[in-house]
């Protein structure tokens, strides 16, 4: 999909839910390629985090978007360091 973010990588972090999800979706609409990213800190852990970030691939996918996840805290700096890596390794750098 040709859109205003069409090409452009973006890294978005805490959008397992709420407004970090919607943004998500927002840039995979113009056309993003997109890390979303959970702490996997909230109720159902690390599994759960993952299954929300993977539907949320699928439904960045069939908004025109590229999607790629990572579960790390950017509490941490290597937690900070693993969603760059990740979003560099599934998305190009």
């Amino acid at each position: 999909m040709a859109g205003a973010l069409a090409g452009k990588r973006i890294a978005v972090t805490g959008s397992s839910e709420g407004i970090g999800r919607a943004i998500a979706c927002c840039l995979a609409s113009e056309g993003a390629r997109v890390l979303v990213n959970s702490s996997g800190e909230g109720s159902g852990g690390v599994t759960q985090a993952q299954a929300r970030l993977e539907e949320l691939v699928s439904e960045l996918e069939t908004r025109g978007g590229e999607g790629a996840s990572c579960v790390a805290s950017v509490a941490e700096q290597s937690g900070a360091t693993s969603i760059i890596d990740a979003a560099i390794s599934a998305l190009g750098g």
